[in-house]
């Protein structure tokens, strides 16, 4: 019998206890669930484990949740498990485990969906990806940041390839080549982000319905030599970049070879050009100053 050992968090009654839930072998229809409040006396005093296993023939598709009592005095002034709060949160429990690892260090690989965050400040001093993922994760910085060692010399502070449902949120990403780089993805979230003097800071290639929204992107100067990008798209589809905050570089967003992105009520500022677009995209509600449109399909007169 598989245990998940995790932590019951009630934002309704504002506590937090260990909880042990205990998978069935196999699941085949419907299941039940079954809750034992003041779990260590269960599993201790009463051997509540053995007499289920005993039983584990007749309880094949059953799921047992024992649910701490931390202590006396917090088991009868909480209550935690207090309908419909605590079975609501239970059941989210065993249906989502929480699968929250820490990124200590980079080099950092990503092979497992679940939740990443940052404890710390972090330096990547390699010449490749200080955090490389290939599964549908939440990466959240923490309000942390994460820095290469110069906009110029080909680090990719974070590289997403091959898959989907990626969000990177909530932190700084500085001086790297590539800030954020997906590679034929699709509902990936880029948000909250302050991205500054990296050559490229958001890159999406073969990507199809994400959004960058709500971000702050600072990047290494005007001009072509070298191009400084502050959102680099192509050949995607479906992809929205809205109330993003870009100035110092080439292309405030360049969208390139795609099947119709969308740009909708960013400020751009002091790029050679804030939009450059292909003939399919479409920009509502953007603000210039010193950085002007290029191509797409303008709608309604609210760009400026």
């Amino acid at each position: 019998m598989r245990e998940i050992v995790s932590r019951l968090n009630s934002s309704y009654l504002q506590n937090e206890r260990s909880i042990w839930i205990c998978e069935p072998e196999s699941v085949s229809g419907a299941s039940d669930l079954v809750v034992f409040l003041d779990g260590e006396r269960y599993r201790g005093c009463v051997d509540a484990l053995a007499v289920i296993e005993a039983l584990r023939g007749q309880l094949a598709n059953s799921w047992f949740v024992f649910v701490s009592e931390e202590s006396p005095e917090a088991r009868w002034r909480e209550c935690p498990c207090y309908p419909p709060v605590g079975m609501q949160e239970i059941h989210e429990n065993v249906r989502h485990p929480p699968h929250t690892r820490h990124a200590e260090s980079v080099p950092y690989t990503i092979k497992t969906p679940g939740t990443y965050t940052l404890d710390g400040n972090l330096t990547y001093s390699g010449t490749s990806e200080a955090i490389t993922v290939s599964a549908s994760v939440v990466i959240d910085l923490k309000g942390f940041t994460l820095s290469g060692t110069g906009p110029f010399n080909g680090q990719i502070a974070i590289y997403c390839q091959n898959a989907d449902n990626v969000t990177v949120q909530n932190g700084r990403v500085e001086l790297f080549a590539d800030g954020v780089d997906f590679q034929a993805g699709a509902q990936e979230v880029v948000q909250n982000l302050i991205l500054l003097n990296n050559e490229l800071s958001v890159i999406m290639q073969g990507c199809s319905y994400c959004t960058i929204q709500n971000c702050l992107i600072v990047g290494t100067g005007t001009g072509s030599s070298p191009v400084c990008e502050g959102v680099y798209l192509t050949t995607d589809l479906g992809v929205v970049v809205k109330n993003c905050q870009i100035s110092n570089a080439f292309d405030g967003c360049a969208s390139g070879a795609t099947n119709g992105n969308i740009f909708i009520a960013n400020q751009l500022s002091n790029c050679d050009y804030g939009l450059f677009l292909d003939t399919t995209d479409k920009y509502q509600g953007n603000v210039e100053i010193n950085a002007g449109f290029a191509g797409g399909i303008a709608v309604g007169y609210e760009n400026n």
